[in-house]
């Protein structure tokens, strides 16, 4: 199912927020912010725009990101999908599995599964 690219770009937002608001609990927002970075640094090479989500003490916000107005959101989807992965990999390597899972759980993110490509919620069903 296509979403508007705003509609990706809320969604993620929210997601965003709850995975390093919870991972600030364990890391501290510093290191936190360090790794969001690292990660859109990273994905930057492929995708400039997610340089443009910040990482504050009070939330992640994405209103700098251009919204594309053509109905496929597959570009921008991509963008927050391979973020998110990478984020979440290093976490789970940072914090361990189980904590990793937990803070992915509290975001909505379906338990990771090996060699997946796809960032899937729990309300899209696992």
């Amino acid at each position: 199912m296509l979403r508007a690219p705003a509609e990706v770009v809320k969604r993620y937002e929210a997601l965003l927020n709850t995975i390093w608001t919870e991972s600030a609990r364990y890391l501290g927002e510093f290191s936190a912010s360090l790794l969001a970075k690292r990660v859109a640094w990273e994905i930057s090479l492929e995708y400039p725009a997610i340089e443009l989500v910040e990482f504050r003490p009070d939330g992640v916000s994405c209103s700098r990101i251009p919204v594309p107005q053509e109905e496929s959101d597959a570009h921008v989807e991509e963008m927050f999908a391979k973020f998110t992965q990478k984020y979440m990999s290093v976490l789970t390597k940072l914090l361990g599995r189980k904590r990793a899972r937990e803070i992915g759980e509290k975001a909505g993110l379906c338990p990771a599964t090996e060699n997946t490509g796809a960032v899937r919620t729990l309300e899209e069903g696992c």
